[in-house]
This record gives C-alpha cells, structure tokens and sequence, in this order.
C-alpha cells in the first residue's frame, strides 16, 4: 500500500489532534476541580450530579425554613414565658390581697398593678415576629388585642365561641353588689353566671342572640334568655337572663345544673364596635361580619379560629406547627376575669356625704366583697396558669423537635455534600500525573510530526 504524503500528514493532524484533546480534558479538569463539564462526557456521573445536587438544595432550603422557624418559636417562647411569669405573678397578688389588715385603698393599689400587668398582657399578646403577629393565626396581618390604631369595625358582628363548664361561677350574697345600698338580692338558691368578654359600655350594644349546650344525650338544647328591664333585680329571676352592662349571663340552679351536666357551652351574641384593650374577635372567636341582615345572610364575611397552624415543612413529609393560638396562649376567660376584677374594684368607693355609721358599713362591706372576689379568682387564675403551662410545655416540645430536625438537616447536608463531591470532584494528584502524561505524548507528537513533515517527495528522487 502506498503511503503518501497526504495521507501521513491527516493521519499525524489527527492523531496529534487527539493528543490534544486529551491533554486539554486534564486541564479542564485540573482548572474547574470538576470530572465532566458536559452530560455527554459521562452521562452516570452526570445523572448521579443531578440527583445530590437536588438532594442539597432542598436540604439547604429545609433548613432555611428550619431558621425561620426557630426564630418564630423563640419569639413565640419568649413572649409566653413574660405571659407565663406576669400571671404567677397576678396569682400572687391574689393570694396577698384576701390576707393581713389590707384597707380598701391598699386592695385598690393591688388591683392598680394587676391592671398594669394586664395591660403588659395584652402586649405580649401583640407580639410580632417580620411584622407578622405570631398569635393570630393565619391572619397575622391583625392584633389579637385591639390597639387604638385599629380600624373602626364599619359593620356590626356576630360572635359565637364556646365557654367552659368550669367558667359557670357561683355567686355569693356579697359577691355582685357594688354597695350595701343597692338593692339587689339573691334568691336563697345559689345564683349562677358566665362572664363574656364583651359589655355594653360607651354606648356601645351587645345583644346575646343564643345560648345552647349538648346534655348528657347529645342533643343540643337552646337555652332562653331573657333582658330584664332596667332597675330590675336580674339574680332573682327563675330564667336566664343577660347583662348587656356587664356582658354577664345569669343562671338559676336549675340551668346551671343541667348545663354542668352537658359536654359544652355555646354563646352567640352581636357587637356593633370595639374598643381599645379588647380582645380581637376575628383572632379569638368564630365571628361574622355583618354587611346587612341577620347572621348567615348572604354577602356576610364569616372568620373562623381553630386548626389555623402555621406550618413549616422541614423535611420530606415532616410538617411541624410553629405558631401558638391566641385562645391558647390568653384564654379569653382570663381576659374577662381580669376586666371583671378591675371593674370590682372601680366600684369600691364610698359615696360623699355618709354618716360615720355608714361609712363604716360601707367599708365593710367592700372589705367582705372584695375578699370574696379575690378568692374566688385564685382557683381561676390557678386553672388558667395551668392552661398557659400546658401550652408553654407544648411549644418547647415543638422547639426541641425543631432543633432535632435541625441537626439531622446539617448531617444530611454534609453527607450528601460530600456523596456531590465524591461523585463530581477529580483526584487532583491522579490528574496532574494524567496530565503530564497526556502532556508528554503531545510533546513527543509535536517533534516526530515535524520530523515527517520535513521529508518532501524530493527526498526520494
């Protein structure tokens, strides 16, 4: 076979071609750290590459929600540990205030804290974490106690929450009137009453549409309410009645004892404004906005509580909740027995113009009342610490779980780190030894090439 010299020439561009090819491969290789730069350089590593690298992203992006988390925890945490400590605190007061030679201005400068700490209460309840209220549910846009910047409400609303069997408190002969004067009286049977957190005040009008319970059965039995006229005496009436001046809900024996009886309370009623200080129904409670009509017309905006978790997905399947309720973290019953509380004690004064007699009637009643309604409030702030500590446990549990699922997210992140590196990063010191190899042989290609390239068809003439 002849060999020309075009035929010498392609075969030596080709091969010296390939040299090169192979060299510049271990020099990409040795300039990016990386084995292949395109799929179809080795398309099994390529794919394995996609897969970590996928694996690292969404671990990166698990534990970036992981930080989100644990910062709203802690705020969350931190604002129920000042709640938690502020109520412990009000509980200690309570328990001073019935005790020692206490007068009345003594027990109104008691109360004067408590209404300061009730105030801190209701801060702590403000609570916002990036601007987001982290007790308000998936409406974090609104504060669970409503401050003055609060829109004005243009419409009126429907409430409908549920009371505890336990917050049906019995009334004494010394317990409701706000003098010896008033001629108010109870019956010879015990007296009973709920207290909602709303009141009629400063015009504003509360008008309690249905009170219902379950009994013993299952059914759920409706409970008729009556407003007695003003100036009538509402604890001695044999039928329920309501309060609006108070936002209280009378009960005789008989109502209260079949209710005790029953698995729950539901109490429905309609405001037409909110002040400030109070608690936000739209975060507490299941409420209606009414545009026109009664409650469930058409066109009305309904606001639900209850199952609304903030939840942060931290790995795959794993959904953790992150927020605490407001009607878990403040109970509303503590907030109505705080207002409660603060109103009692506003109404111990002693009108001008008595006789010493009298005022030291006077005094003394408020000396038995007052000492009656401070008792009556430690066993209700001992079962709302107890509620507040349930749900401080239960949130640490839930930060713990965090951190948890935060250690294994780094472990993770490293290890498939390292799979990612293992899989796509050369052997520095292998390639450079390739490297030079590759190098040798296009050197070597170089001087042999120039070589048959100097022979001409002259030299065999």
């Amino acid at each position: 076979m002849r060999i020309t010299n075009s035929m010498t020439t392609n075969r030596l561009l080709l091969n010296m071609n390939r040299n090169a090819t192979a060299a510049d491969r271990f020099m990409m290789q040795l300039t990016t750290g990386k084995r292949i730069h395109n799929p179809s350089d080795d398309p099994i590593i390529a794919s394995r590459a996609l897969r970590f690298r996928t694996n690292v992203s969404e671990v990166e992006q698990f534990q970036r929600n992981a930080g989100q988390a644990q910062s709203w925890m802690e705020v969350t945490e931190a604002s129920m540990g000042n709640m938690q400590s502020i109520k412990n605190t009000i509980n200690t007061r309570l328990i001073q205030a019935p005790n020692g030679p206490f007068t009345i201005g003594q027990r109104q400068t008691i109360s004067a804290e408590i209404n300061m700490f009730f105030q801190q209460l209701n801060s702590e309840m403000n609570t916002t974490f990036a601007g987001r209220y982290v007790f308000s549910g998936f409406r974090t846009d609104r504060p669970p106690v409503i401050t003055n910047s609060t829109v004005p409400l243009p419409h009126n609303i429907h409430i409908a929450h549920g009371v505890d069997v336990a917050g049906i408190e019995t009334l004494s002969q010394s317990f409701w009137r706000a003098s010896p004067s008033d001629p108010w009286e109870l019956n010879d049977d015990p007296v009973h009453k709920i207290k909602l957190p709303y009141s009629a005040r400063d015009g504003r009008a509360v008008n309690l549409t249905e009170l219902r319970f379950v009994d013993s059965s299952g059914t759920t039995v409706s409970v008729p309410v009556a407003t007695v006229p003003a100036g009538t005496n509402p604890y001695t009436q044999a039928f329920p009645v309501f309060v609006p001046e108070t936002g209280e809900i009378i009960l005789p024996q008989v109502w209260a004892d079949a209710i005790r009886d029953g698995s729950g309370i539901e109490v429905e009623y309609t405001l037409d404004g909110l002040f400030e200080g109070e608690l936000n129904p739209f975060v507490f409670f299941h409420t209606e906005e009414l545009s026109a009509g009664p409650p469930g017309t058409a066109g009305n905006t309904i606001f639900t509580v209850g199952g609304q978790e903030l939840r942060f997905e931290l790995g795959t399947n794993v959904r953790i909740a992150i927020n605490s309720q407001a009607p878990d973290a403040y109970p509303w019953q503590f907030f109505a027995d705080l207002m409660s509380l603060h109103s009692f004690i506003n109404s111990m004064e002693i009108p001008e113009g008595l006789t010493e007699q009298e005022a030291i009637e006077h005094e003394q009643f408020f000396r038995e009342s007052a000492y009656q309604k401070f008792t009556n409030l430690i066993s209700s702030m001992e079962r709302h610490i107890q509620h507040s500590a349930t749900e401080y446990t239960t949130m640490g549990s839930r930060m713990n779980r965090v951190e948890l699922i935060s250690s294994r997210l780094m472990e993770n992140r490293d290890t498939f780190t390292e799979l990612m590196s293992e899989n796509e990063n050369v052997d520095f010191v292998e390639v450079m030894m390739r490297f030079n190899a590759a190098e040798a042989i296009f050197q070597a290609a170089l001087q042999v090439g120039a070589r048959i390239a100097q022979v001409s068809i002259i030299n065999f003439i």
